[in-house]
């Protein structure tokens, strides 16, 4: 087995997120993002940062330890709303920030606005070890001091191949090392979860991939874990399944929806299993909240 690395990041006044296989498992706030969500979008496209705002607390209060942020509406102007919401999270609540967007403009906006905002060390989501995009990314990553997710595929584009996988990641961060002076414990790479439900082996080439990343390349990872069940039904149940599966293998970081109680809960089940929540305190203290919770709704119901 590998060492094991830590994948640090920070917002302002202290507030660290340190990500790794000896911590407990990081959830990556995914819900400020418009997809699918035409008031949210709406908003955006009118400079209202309601949503966004109440999003940030509702996610940190979730369990959520790092947010999302992904302003891609039809027709956005991301370079000018990325630094808009970014700044209205950072009035709001102090996280670290992922900076989501496929405009490196738009990225730089946003680590800009967050430098601004006293934030230390963002994430940046997403490079590909594509040689054009990591020329895009990597610069990035290196002027603002941010750590970056890197998906596991290369000018051979998205494919199901393992060999494939393993090596676009192995040379993306060779690259960010050599290039750029990007250490590997700021890379988190992600296996590339796909939909199970357009490929049967989707689901399994990404858990083989998250194995030999961890176990060859030794870096921290992260992947869109709601993605597996994309299109099938009772998607929870699926994405439920296939959290632990991926835990098991190392992952240390998933995007996913905290307000999703189940998916709070299987994450906090997998600290306990894993070793990452000495003596359980964590899952008694979120146990005995939610019992309270349930006795205080029935008390006024």
């Amino acid at each position: 087995m590998v060492s094991h690395i830590e994948t640090v990041l920070e917002g302002r006044d202290g507030r660290v997120v340190k990500v790794g296989f000896d911590h407990p498992f990081v959830m990556i706030g995914e819900r400020i993002n418009p997809t699918n969500r035409k008031v949210l979008s709406a908003q955006l496209e009118a400079g209202d940062m309601t949503l966004v705002r109440r999003d940030a607390h509702r996610q940190l209060e979730a369990g959520a330890q790092v947010l999302d942020v992904n302003v891609g509406f039809a027709g956005a102007d991301e370079p000018v709303v990325m630094p808009m919401a970014v700044q209205a999270i950072m009035e709001e609540v102090n996280a670290p920030l992922s900076i989501d967007s496929p405009s490196a403009k738009a990225v730089e906006a946003g680590l800009k606005m967050f430098k601004e905002m006293g934030g230390k060390k963002a994430l940046i989501n997403s490079a590909t070890a594509e040689r054009e995009r990591m020329e895009k990314y990597l610069p990035l990553a290196a002027e603002y001091g941010a750590a970056i997710i890197g998906l596991a595929h290369d000018e051979r584009g998205i494919n199901y191949d393992v060999e494939a996988r393993v090596g676009a990641a192995a040379s993306l961060i060779e690259h960010a090392k050599a290039e750029y002076g990007i250490p590997k414990e700021d890379i988190l790479i992600d296996p590339l979860t796909l939909t199970a439900g357009a490929n049967t082996v989707a689901a399994w080439v990404a858990l083989e991939v998250q194995r030999r990343v961890w176990e060859e390349l030794g870096v921290n990872t992260t992947t869109g874990a709601s993605n597996v069940a994309f299109g099938l039904p009772d998607r929870p149940t699926i994405n439920t399944a296939y959290l632990p599966l991926m835990i098991s293998r190392g992952l240390t970081s998933a995007l996913t929806n905290p307000l999703e109680d189940h998916i709070r809960k299987i994450l906090l089940a997998s600290n306990v299993l894993m070793g990452r929540d000495p003596n359980a305190k964590k899952w008694i203290v979120a146990f005995r909240e939610e019992q309270k919770a349930k006795a205080a709704a029935a008390k006024s119901a």
